[in-house]
């Protein structure tokens, strides 16, 4: 269960990082990690991913442990990490670029891309902009309040244990958004240069292609927002010759099997994070099924004592009274 293992280190590393940023002044002094409240809550978040852990093992003893794919995969920290905001930040910019690809073959009229199709990819991004962002500040809120308990209150077991529930759906819910982003745009990739191989037979005068001026600039706001995504986009002028139209469906084409493979791991680290929630939530029920029992065996001793006690007293009395 490495892939568990890392999750949970991971967090414990970017809840740290939160603390740091929240409380400078504590965290400027080197044994701050050695405070009790600290180590509750690193110790409870580590709890909970091993608790999960075997959980999961327990589940499937059975019919035998299925290794993850991505146990032992240093990437998994990479696609785990939340201390930055670079993927973040460049799921935004496709959705930038994504939206510019939509209007423009919208706008040229081209033959496989009319309202139905620009409605469909424009909900897509309406609503993973907004899915995103809120997914993000949910992830800091639960670091801050991790953090938080690291300075004081209690943090039991009972406290940090949901505090993680909600930190690893937030993160399975934002990468999971990331993946839908991603997946549109490479549609879109698909298109747009479906969309350019045309062009490339008639070239680019607007005559021909009955390419309108606002098309024409729209298309050149796609091709900038390409570079700013690490595309190698060449200046295309309006009479150019084809050869660049060509380079430039190459790129297309490219990045989109790039952002496939992307989707691919982002859909296997979903998948990880679905199993990591599963079995939190199994755990969970398993401690209080346990408590329960406890419970009701303590109140069932509890019961009999009381029981044996009235039957002595009542013998008793009952001598008294025939005395």
């Amino acid at each position: 269960m490495e892939s568990y293992v890392q999750t949970a280190v991971q967090m414990k590393e970017d809840v740290l990082s939160e603390f740091e940023r929240s409380f400078p002044e504590i965290a400027g002094n080197d044994p701050y990690k050695a405070k009790p409240n600290v180590l509750r809550v690193l110790d409870n978040i580590e709890i909970v991913f091993r608790n999960s852990a075997k959980q999961k093992i327990f589940s499937e003893r059975v019919r035998g442990i299925q290794k993850s794919r991505l146990d032992g995969d240093e990437i998994l920290s990479a696609y785990l990490t939340t201390d930055d905001n670079d993927s973040y930040n460049d799921s935004l910019n496709s959705i930038g670029c994504s939206k510019k690809i939509c209007f423009f073959l919208f706008t040229s009229r081209y033959n496989g891309f009319g309202l139905v199709e620009r409605t469909k990819y424009t909900d897509i991004l309406r609503k993973q902009e907004t899915l995103c962002p809120a997914k993000n500040v949910e992830i800091y809120n639960v670091k801050k309040i991790l953090a938080d308990f690291m300075v004081e209150g209690n943090p039991t077991y009972a406290n940090i244990q949901p505090l993680v529930t909600r930190y690893v759906q937030a993160l399975r819910a934002l990468l999971d958004s990331q993946r839908n982003i991603y997946q549109c745009e490479a549609e879109l990739n698909e298109i747009f240069a479906d969309c350019l191989d045309e062009f490339a037979q008639t070239g680019l005068n607007p005559d021909k292609v009955k390419l309108n001026p606002v098309s024409m600039k729209a298309m050149l706001q796609v091709f900038n927002d390409l570079r700013k995504r690490g595309l190698e986009i060449p200046e295309i002028k309006q009479n150019e010759t084809n050869e660049p139209i060509r380079s430039i469906c190459v790129e297309l084409r490219d990045h989109q099997q790039n952002l496939l493979d992307e989707c691919d791991i982002l859909q296997d680290v979903v998948h990880f994070l679905d199993d990591v929630i599963l079995y939190i939530e199994k755990a969970k029920q398993a401690e209080e099924r346990a408590q329960s029992a406890k419970e009701k065996k303590e109140a069932g001793e509890d019961v009999g004592a009381f029981a044996a006690f009235r039957e002595t007293f009542s013998s008793k009395f009952n001598e008294w009274l025939n005395r």
